[in-house]
């Protein structure tokens, strides 16, 4: 399931990479390839602590990736419960939050 869910991860990078060519630079699109590798190699190794240190780098770079890309209001997370959505979360931008 984790390999499957890495790979459904990944068209999206590709996706977002094709219909939002100037917002993702293609040094994120290298670093995501790398991470993917990392992740991918900890699950095939069947390691879990391994997996759950290449999850929270995956995890803190995509954070990183959409502050850089004026989208922090989007925050993943590690999933919290059982819900397709509970490794997301949304908030106000954060210019906004200081209002």
């Amino acid at each position: 399931m984790a390999a499957f869910e890495l790979e459904q991860l990944s068209s999206t990078f590709k996706e977002t990479a094709r219909l939002y060519p100037k917002t993702l630079p293609t040094s994120e699109l290298t670093n995501a390839d790398k991470i993917k590798s990392a992740v991918d190699d900890t699950i095939k190794a069947k390691d879990e602590a391994r997996f759950d240190r290449s999850f929270a780098d995956m995890t803190a770079a995509c954070n990183q990736c959409h502050e850089a890309n004026d989208r922090a209001f989007i925050v993943i997370r590690r999933p919290s419960f059982p819900s397709a959505f509970s490794n997301q979360l949304y908030g106000p931008r954060p210019s906004e939050r200081k209002k």
